[in-house]
């Protein structure tokens, strides 16, 4: 019976977390391993403190692959046990997505940015994805929840306390940018509730413990902001509107609706300016729109000197994002059947524009099978860059991928693919043209090597040198050529 009663009154919650877990497992292995996902599923087989060892010289922090080690250990490293803790996290952030919905406006808001959310294929490609977004945007989405339950609305419980506590600290443990979200809550507060004595100390008290359960990972974060700020990132800066349309863009699935919602966003703008409603019925509405546009136009700017502006990075914002549409079209439309009739169209857009199996445009198996199809034992394989080194061995020999070296993160495996006469560089030397010469054909592997490391000159060496043969493949992506050495 109880059971029952539990499924009454939660049966949309129900729906919403079943039907995504569904929608999401559809497609989930259909994909390649591939971009940063070899990296980390590499890194977190390590043992516990090698991992955080190792990932303290790289842009995120430890706490994903830490989490991905323990499940590996259970599930192995199938692309559907490495994807299915994403799809869970992501599958579980719509519910709280829902449920803080439910906790400032209405069933109406909740059900839209909800719904919105569920058929994004931006969502589903990171559900998708063996890497920490699903799970940041999880946290943050946690974060607020109980930010508003305990700070702001004062429904004081411990279970609460600990909840804000528990997801800020994965926040910063899970991604860098999580310091963004403690930032908003904080301009919330001050901006907001300042006057108020109980969400001050309440906001103070969680972010003291916060920042002391922080201590031992502060200075990895400076030299990492130091790095970032001193020698850039590999991203580019933005270009102006056109970026920030691409970004709605991907947001809202395909062109159509983006403009559709752009409309709906200026639109209710101008209405409020027209109607002078400046004392806003619920002041929360502006912090969502805080939620939104700090991290949004913050980033947008500092990419002109540092660049971040990239969808993943902003994954925290999507569901203020969501909300904001719901916001907007509840208050456009005074009449209920015109309300109704504009939210359903929408998310029919969103539904018939959801993409369940979003291409990676990495065709890495056929890269692997290729290089295996025409290598023979007089034939040297190189490849750029190193870095490419992974997701390779994923493909090529799942063995040289779970051999670890607890002292060395690369060596072993570099070493396996040497006695296999494969070799992954960042630039052609002296050397290297002696060890191609004891061979008969050499296999080249381009894997995007001009945009990971830029003015390699690889291809003009080779063509310089030696003769190209028959053996060619290219994509979109990668090119591979066959040169005859003899």
């Amino acid at each position: 019976m109880e059971l029952i009663k539990f499924i009454k009154v939660n049966y949309i919650v129900l729906s919403l977390l079943i039907f995504n877990v569904v929608i999401k497992l559809c497609f989930i292995t259909a994909q390649p391993i591939s971009h940063d996902e070899p990296f980390t599923i590499y890194h977190a087989q390590f043992d516990f403190f090698k991992i955080i060892e190792y990932l303290k010289n790289y842009n995120n922090p430890p706490f994903f692959e830490l989490l991905l080690h323990f499940w590996i250990k259970i599930f192995g490293i199938s692309a559907l046990s490495v994807r299915f803790l994403p799809m869970l996290f992501s599958s579980f952030s719509v519910v709280v997505l829902y449920q803080l919905c439910i906790l400032l406006f209405n069933n109406r808001v909740a059900l839209i940015a909800s719904l919105l959310m569920t058929f994004s294929t931006f969502q589903i490609y990171y559900a998708h994805d063996a890497r920490v977004y699903s799970l940041f945007l999880l946290a943050t989405l946690f974060s607020f929840y109980h930010f508003y339950a305990q700070v702001i609305l004062q429904r004081y419980s411990f279970s609460h306390l600990f909840w804000i506590i528990i997801s800020n600290v994965l926040l910063v443990y899970a991604h860098y940018f999580g310091f963004i979200v403690w930032f908003i809550q904080f301009v919330i507060l001050i901006l907001f509730y300042r006057k108020n004595i109980f969400a001050v100390k309440s906001y103070s008290i969680t972010t003291a413990i916060c920042l002391i359960l922080y201590v031992p990972h502060l200075i990895i974060l400076f030299e990492r902001f130091t790095h970032s700020a001193k020698n850039g990132t590999w991203l580019n800066p933005p270009h102006g509107f056109e970026s920030i349309y691409n970004m709605f863009w991907s947001f809202c699935n395909v062109p159509v609706i983006t403009v559709a919602v752009i409309t709906l966003f200026v639109v209710s703008i101008l209405k409020f300016v027209v109607k002078r409603d400046w004392q806003v019925k619920e002041s929360v509405v502006t912090q969502i729109v805080l939620w939104f546009l700090i991290p949004f136009l913050g980033m947008f700017f500092i990419s002109y000197k540092i660049p971040m502006f990239i969808d993943r990075y902003l994954i925290f914002i999507t569901p203020a994002f969501y909300i904001l549409i719901a916001l907007s079209i509840q208050y456009l439309f005074n009449k209920k059947v015109i309300m109704y009739m504009s939210s359903s169209l929408l998310i029919a857009g969103f539904i018939f524009s959801c993409t369940l199996n979003p291409s990676k445009k990495r065709n890495i198996k056929e890269v692997v099978n290729f290089v295996t199809k025409n290598k023979s034992k007089s034939t040297i394989v190189i490849i750029c860059s190193f870095d490419f080194a992974t997701t390779f061995a994923y493909y090529y020999d799942e063995s040289i991928f779970k051999t670890i070296n607890q002292n060395s993160e690369y060596n072993t495996m570099v070493s396996a693919f040497k006695k296999q006469n494969i070799y992954f560089v960042n630039s052609i030397d002296s050397e290297q043209l002696k060890l191609i010469e004891n061979f008969d054909s050499l296999l080249y592997v381009d894997a995007a090597a001009d945009f990971s490391v830029p003015g390699n000159n690889i291809n003009e060496t080779l063509n310089t040198k030696y003769t190209k043969n028959s053996v060619h493949y290219e994509d979109n992506l990668f090119k591979i050529n066959g040169y005859s050495i003899r």
